[in-house]
């Protein structure tokens, strides 16, 4: 996809208005402006319909619904692109038939849901013998919605307020944000027995830091553990309190929302004049970062990495000396999608999570293989698909948890924490959700004295 900024504030149109040639008419655009053809024209050719991918779709697997078929939601988009934009589509070989078919079965309104069934997790891509990427083809079926002002209200309307508003997803205002970081200092004291700065706006470091958010208002352990982390391994680092927001929707939905939210780290950080970006606990921030910034912005020289990488190259030089038995319970880990299949990051986390507990265990399957918590895919920010994802999306992940015998259950991603929690109330669930950092920050935990504490620098 071309770096083109064509993301505009839509309005929520209603469904039932929009008609096939509109859809035409968006999805026209979007084949022009991106480079989705190929791969498009590619997997019109080769897809056998084998329906391997449905043994793979956690979605399915609960659901039983052919619409959920991962094959099916992508011949639905396929099947429109074949007919009217493959190169064979015109000429001698046009199939005027086929077109008319489409255009009298075609109702929006079921597209529209059955695109925001996918997780996105790529799951059926990894046992395709075609490699048919099926996420791939449901993302563009939801640019093209995007294109036509049809996105999801919550995360258009987050989205906007990041790129045009205040800046962030939440619209926290940047006094909470410092308000944030200066309880985050006392809290880490009073919590850990450690003395962790936080610094701001700093000109100049290496190491400049983006988390989710939400993570300032919700994850307070998640960013008192890679704070403590940062500064025992001796790091210059800051955060911005200007720009502090990872989080990246436009993976889902729209290429050029993806790219503004990027170009704006990417400012920020050569307006700090950062060495480094580092992404802390998110797997689509992560996958968003990692996964454009080479192709988009490398030219800038800014290097960029997972604080999963970071913190487990300091286990291995031996900056950080955890104490395992700080956390005795049994503990398992769940594999965040955008993470491993997304990014490769396989190793790290059980590199970090094997130094910092007592009893951890695999989910089985585990690793590229694993299974969606069931929020993927922007389904966790959407409020009116709870009961869908927390009954069909995430069922298969709720009965992988309650086989593991676990007592905690460890997500290293906003997203994977908020809606494994929402898994483990519906499921009624006897185990807690917890974020990596906050077990490693456990673990370096020291008994501090009443009047003092050992800094953690």
């Amino acid at each position: 996809m071309s770096h083109k900024n064509h993301y505009l504030p839509r309005p929520m149109k209603p469904v039932e208005d929009e008609s096939f040639d509109a859809f035409l008419q968006a999805m026209e655009k979007v084949l022009q402006e991106g480079n989705y053809g190929v791969p498009l024209s590619i997997f019109a050719d080769l897809c056998t319909g084998c329906l391997r991918c449905a043994d793979q779709c956690q979605v399915f697997q609960a659901s039983g619904e052919a619409r959920d078929v991962p094959h099916s939601r992508t011949e639905e988009v396929i099947r429109i692109y074949r007919e009217f934009f493959h190169p064979r589509a015109n000429g001698w070989f046009s199939r005027r038939k086929q077109q008319q078919d489409i255009r009298e079965q075609f109702n929006l309104r079921d597209l529209n849901e059955n695109l925001y069934r996918c997780t996105l997790c790529r799951r059926c891509t990894e046992e395709c013998p075609m490699g048919i990427d099926h996420r791939l083809v449901a993302r563009f079926g939801r640019q093209v919605l995007s294109e036509m002002g049809i996105v999801p209200q919550n995360m258009g309307g987050s989205t906007h307020e990041q790129i045009f508003g205040i800046g962030n997803t939440s619209a926290f205002p940047r006094p909470a944000i410092i308000d944030a970081l200066e309880f985050l200092e006392e809290d880490t004291y009073d919590t850990y027995g450690l003395k962790c700065t936080f610094p701001q706006d700093k000109e100049g470091a290496e190491y400049l830091i983006f988390h989710p958010v939400s993570d300032y208002m919700m994850e307070a352990e998640t960013l008192m553990g890679i704070g403590i982390v940062m500064d025992l391994i001796g790091h210059d680092w800051s955060v911005s309190t200007y720009y502090a927001d990872a989080i990246n929707y436009g993976l889902f939905f729209d290429d050029g929302a993806l790219m503004m939210v990027l170009d704006k780290m990417v400012q920020e950080t050569k307006r700090l004049k950062a060495k480094k970006v580092v992404i802390g606990e998110c797997g689509h921030a992560t996958r968003s970062a990692l996964g454009y910034w080479k192709s988009h912005f490398e030219s800038e020289g800014i290097e960029i990495m997972s604080i999963l990488q970071v913190t487990a190259e300091a286990l291995r030089q031996g900056k950080l000396s955890p104490k395992r038995e700080k956390n005795p319970q049994k503990i398992v880990l769940h594999d965040p999608c955008n993470i491993v299949r997304g990014c490769g990051i396989i190793t790290p986390q059980r590199e970090i999570l094997e130094a910092c507990s007592m009893d951890y265990v695999e989910m089985k399957p585990n690793g590229v293989k694993n299974y969606c918590g069931g929020g993927g895919g922007s389904i966790v920010i959407c409020e009116d698909l709870e009961p869908f994802r927390n009954q069909v999306a995430g069922k298969v992940k709720a009965d992988q948890i309650k086989v593991s015998g676990a007592e905690m259950v460890c997500a290293p991603c906003a997203n994977c924490k908020k809606m494994l929690r929402e898994l483990v109330d519906h499921h009624k669930l006897p185990v807690t959700v917890i974020g990596l950092h906050d077990l490693l920050a456990k673990s370096l935990m020291v008994e501090a004295p009443q009047d003092t504490a050992p800094t953690a620098a």
